[in-house]
């Protein structure tokens, strides 16, 4: 029982999340969305490894915020509209 488990019911399991992926993707890597589909169905081992190698959209890895160049400039502004503020404070005061 293990093995029929094991050899059918994980791999079976594999294909069909990959192949409701593969489907419901909106811009696949190198082939149409349908042709990635066809694939799949007509060779299932083989379209979903080439699906996971090839097909499948590369997530951005997400950065440290230090390295994000939109946050250091907000990091900045902020700093010079403190500046700003503090300084027309300190002329409205005089």
């Amino acid at each position: 029982m293990i093995r029929v488990f094991l050899l059918y019911f994980i791999p079976l399991c594999i294909w069909l999340y990959f192949l409701v992926e593969a489907a419901l993707t909106r811009n696949p890597n190198l082939l149409p969305r349908y042709a990635w589909v066809l694939l799949s169905l007509l060779l299932p081992g083989i379209g979903t490894i080439l699906w996971v190698l090839i097909g499948r959209q590369r997530r951005p890895r997400s950065s440290a915020p230090d390295d994000d160049p939109r946050f250091l400039r907000s990091l900045d502004d902020e700093m010079w509209r403190r500046r700003l503020r503090d300084w027309r404070n300190r002329r409205e005061g005089q």
